[in-house]
């Protein structure tokens, strides 16, 4: 069995017709992929925008300790989670 994968403009009317032609012909298995990368791009944006779930720094060193105690909570969620003691 061979895997092919096609990705194309659906506004290109060339493109549209040759994908149609092959699903007529019936020998594909046909399995889609949604990508969902853009709208979480656009909405991050718009948050960004809005001032929600953003953190907003003065200067570059307050950046990098805001940064630097998500890691550690997020580290600590993580240990905890599977188990481990946290000193």
């Amino acid at each position: 069995m061979t895997t092919i994968s096609l990705t194309y403009n659906e506004k290109n009317k060339l493109a549209k017709k040759t994908i149609d032609f092959l699903l007529s012909l019936g020998v594909f298995q046909v399995e889609t992929y949604e990508s969902n990368t853009k709208k979480k791009t656009l909405k991050a944006i718009k948050d960004a925008k809005e001032k929600r779930n953003v953190t907003v720094c003065d200067t570059f060193e307050d950046y990098l300790k805001a940064v630097s105690e998500w890691i550690l909570a997020h580290f600590s969620m993580t240990m905890q989670s599977e188990g481990h003691p946290l000193s």
